[in-house]
């Protein structure tokens, strides 16, 4: 039984961090179908080992003759109980004469390794630099396949094909580093971390493409990684970084505000662009962020200084942005940027139309309902009715005759108070005699009544008496007899 592969670092020989991906990666060809994908399990080891010359088979109804190749390429089929057969007969056939024998067994590796590698890598490494063109193609295709199952066996491996001068090499081997990105993004910080160095562009260009992928896991030595990027001198390597800023804030938003300070005053549109894109995401309460944006208002670039005149109203009040519009359209040329400035500019509440104004004002206190009784009391009109006392027709006038209080005054003029008391008497209730005892309880009752109501100015009355502008009874005539006010203070 083999033993659980565990990936180390060359250079210190310590387990290599792992990222979110299953940390064992199946390899994603596992047998290509062909003529030898149908040789009978007891004939492969023969054939393969050169026991017997060759096998017919059936092939999409076509008899075929298949050779040593074909068994060494079918030995993959194979592994589990066997390995340890299968193994030894790989090893002898990637040393093999016969081109085609050593094309098979690097075809038929990868999953050979998987459950037992022992010496497959070291040959494989041979094999890069095989004389054979086609040899070396396809020890190439065998790393880029391998490279991100075994990061460590093939780290220096990968470390020269990824410099290569052919650029099918090249290819093979960027490709094994991408796999590796979500598997191993330590490795992949390590290698990034020598290419971005390179004088090569092209290295550095190809590095760049990856960083996005390497934010989430790769830690703090891919914030370093970016802000180079960022200060490289070729456009394309500053634009492949500034894809991964908006990455970048989502994770972490106070880095990327650094890297954004950077990038922002790049000569580049589409690096600007990109840099306005990230502004949108971070944190706009960061004191920084509203430095930057304070600077960017006054960019020479067009589109930069519109994105953050976009972004002002998100972190001042609506005073303070009017302030600062009214101060940069003094300057401003571009039509487009003065029209948003004149918007920003724009007072609703107090240079809108009336309806405009109108939905800026304080909506009315509503009415108590005690108010609107009192109201409707001083109208004379309730839920729609009148209230007001009318006489009645039937009903006569009884007159009050005059008190004479010439003597009581001294100056034999008539206080200005005395008034007449007219009340009206239903003649129904006073023809009555069984209701006599009540009119005459009622009598009492409105008397009293009356005489609290003298002393309040006449303000509540009752429905069947009114007052009539003359004077009142002769018992409050006499001012000097009594405590109560006179005419002018009742009123």
């Amino acid at each position: 039984m083999s033993r659980e592969y565990i990936a180390r670092d060359p250079r210190t020989g310590l387990p290599l961090n792992v990222g979110n991906a299953p940390k064992r990666k199946k390899v994603e060809t596992v047998i290509d179908e062909g003529p030898w994908s149908i040789i009978r399990a007891e004939d492969i080891i023969s054939l393969a080992s050169g026991e017997i010359e060759s096998v017919t088979v059936n092939w999409k109804w076509n008899d075929m003759k298949l050779g040593k190749a074909s068994g060494v390429r079918a030995l993959s089929r194979l592994i589990g109980i066997q390995i340890h057969i299968v193994h030894k007969i790989l090893e002898e056939a990637l040393i093999d004469q016969d081109d085609e024998v050593r094309i098979a067994a690097l075809q038929a590796l990868p999953l050979v390794a998987e459950q037992h590698s022992g010496e497959l890598f070291e040959v494989m490494e041979v094999l890069l630099d095989d004389p054979v063109a086609e040899v070396r193609q396809a020890a190439s295709k065998c790393l880029g396949d391998v490279a991100s199952v075994f990061p460590s066996a093939t780290h220096y491996m990968m470390i020269d094909e990824l410099r290569h001068s052919d650029k099918g090499r090249r290819k093979e081997a960027w490709r094994g580093l991408r796999g590796m990105v979500k598997v191993w993004p330590d490795v992949v910080v390590g290698h990034l971390d020598d290419i971005l160095q390179e004088d090569n562009v092209e290295l550095r260009r190809e590095s760049a493409k990856l960083l996005r992928g390497l934010i989430e896991k790769g830690g703090s030595a891919v914030w370093d990684l970016i802000t180079w990027s960022m200060q490289d001198e070729d456009v394309q390597v500053r634009r492949s970084a500034a894809n991964s800023l908006s990455t970048l804030a989502n994770h972490y938003p106070k880095v990327a505000l650094l890297v954004v300070e950077i990038g922002i005053f790049d000569d580049d549109n589409k690096v600007r662009d990109r840099i306005v894109k990230c502004l949108n995401v971070l944190d706009t309460t960061s004191m920084r962020f509203r430095s930057l944006v304070m600077q960017g208002v006054r960019h020479r670039e067009i589109s930069v200084r519109m994105a953050c005149i976009r972004l002002v109203p998100r972190f001042l009040s609506e005073i303070e942005a009017r302030d600062l519009a009214n101060e940069l359209i003094r300057q401003e040329l571009n039509p487009e940027i003065i029209e948003r400035l004149e918007a920003m500019i724009f007072d609703e509440e107090l240079e809108g139309d009336e309806s405009s104004k109108n939905r800026f004002l304080q909506p009315a206190i509503p009415i108590p309902d005690r108010d609107k009784a009192i109201m409707a009391l001083e109208e004379g009109v309730l839920d729609g009715k009148s209230i007001s006392p009318e006489p009645k027709n039937d009903a006569p006038i009884i007159e009050f005759p005059e008190s004479n209080s010439a003597d009581s005054t001294g100056g034999g003029e008539r206080n200005t108070a005395h008034r007449n008391l007219y009340k009206r008497k239903n003649l129904k209730q006073a023809a009555d005699p069984q209701d006599e005892s009540k009119d005459n309880a009622s009598e009492g009752n409105n008397k009293s009544k009356q005489s609290a109501n003298k002393f309040k100015g006449y303000k509540s009355i009752s429905q069947d008496d009114y007052l009539d502008d003359d004077d009142f009874d002769n018992d409050f005539t006499d001012p000097e007899k009594s405590d109560r006010l006179d005419d002018a203070d009742l009123y």
